[in-house]
Parts: structure tokens; sequence; C-alpha cells
């Protein structure tokens, strides 16, 4: 069993409670957090129950262009979502995305992360210790001024 390196986690971070992790299939989402308080203890996912109790992080094992760097980015930004949930910041948006919809893609990309503060820390969180081609570029399409 390899250990996990806990360097990259501020002193206050080493002390919480540690989630759930599995690989599944989450057909739209690289990643997923399923928080205690949302979830309850349990939850269902891809015909499987998962203990939540403690939270769980699920990521995606079905995209063929997955690599390390985009797995270790879903792990971050994912861990960021339990660090919310412990510290009771609510993860609320009242924005559907359809994530389907490859012309608007960008445009939802935008829409996603300016909408909902804790997308938009998460993501910051996970591009400055797992960076990762996806982050990168969804970073660079909210800066760029014709989507504001």
């Amino acid at each position: 069993m390899r250990s996990i390196d806990l360097c990259w986690l501020s002193r206050k971070e080493k002390d919480i409670t540690l989630p759930n992790l599995v690989y599944t299939d989450l057909e739209e989402y690289s990643g997923c957090y399923y928080s205690n308080d949302a979830f309850g203890d349990e939850v269902f996912i891809s015909d499987k129950h998962y203990d939540c109790s403690n939270g769980l992080i699920a990521v995606n094992t079905c995209y063929d262009t997955y690599d390390r760097n985009e797995i270790e980015n879903t792990l971050a930004h994912e861990w960021r979502h339990h660090c919310q949930a412990l510290r009771s910041i609510k993860n609320k948006s009242d924005i559907v995305i359809d994530w389907c919809n490859d012309e608007e893609y960008e445009n939802n990309i935008v829409k996603y992360f300016k909408s909902n503060s804790c997308e938009m820390d998460a993501l910051l969180f996970a591009e400055k210790y797992a960076p990762s081609d996806s982050t990168e570029w969804w970073i660079s399409l909210i800066k760029q001024e014709k989507w504001y």
C-alpha cells in the first residue's frame, strides 16, 4: 500500500477526518464530493452503495484522456470541497449546466465557476496544488474579457 503524501496540506488540514475514496463511473463528471450533511451516511453510485459518513470523494475512471495530472487535480479539487464541508461552507448554485452541450461548453465553464464561489475556490486550489491542462484552460477562459 502506498502512503499518501500530505506535505501540500496546511497544518490545520492534516488533522481533519479523511473522506472515503472510490474510483468509479460518474458519467458526466471527472469527480464528485459527497458530504454527509447533504447525502447522509450512504450514497448510491453506479449500482453500488458507499459509506459517506466521513464524506466521499468519487473519481471518474471512464475518461480516455484522463491522465495522472487530471486525476491528481480532481482529487485536490474534491479535497477542497471536503474541507469546505467540514467548515460548514455550503456549496450552492442555482445555475443548471448542460455539460453535454459541446457548443456551449466554454461558456458553461465560465458560468459555472463564476456563479459558485465554492467551485471557484476549489478550482484555484486544485490549480495551485495539482495543476492540469484542463484547469489551466478553464482559468484562461474565465480571465478572458469577452466572458465578463
